[in-house]
């Protein structure tokens, strides 16, 4: 089962954290910015939406982690239960065969004229 290192996790985290307090400056900011320095809160929307990118690839990362990570473990079983079956059924297989193998050596010594197998 391949899960990722906790300190992938720890980043993610770190990340989601750091957005989220970027996300309650910018709004305390865009109450108290005076209107003459506009150009201040241009600048904090570029750094903003570049977090934002970071964070969107953050959550991905542990949000993605977890939903797959069932559907690894479910497609982890249910190969496991299909080798079994086709060791099972190879089992059979070659049990079969040697029925049919001794089937038609008994058929090969039958006697013709009557059709009768001799034994």
């Amino acid at each position: 089962m391949s899960r990722l290192p906790w300190y992938t996790l720890v980043v993610a985290l770190v990340v989601l954290v750091g957005f989220g307090w970027l996300c309650f400056e910018m709004l305390n900011a865009a109450t108290t910015l005076p209107k003459d320095e506009q150009f201040r809160w241009d600048h904090i929307v570029v750094v903003f939406n570049s977090l934002q990118t970071m964070a969107a690839a953050a959550l991905g990362v542990v949000l993605g982690t977890t939903v797959q990570q069932a559907r690894v473990d479910a497609a982890q079983s249910q190969a496991s239960a299909a080798q079994a079956k086709a060791d099972a059924n190879a089992g059979e297989a070659a049990k079969a065969a040697g029925h049919l193998d001794r089937a038609i050596q008994l058929l090969g010594r039958t006697d013709d004229a009557a059709g009768v197998l001799i034994r």
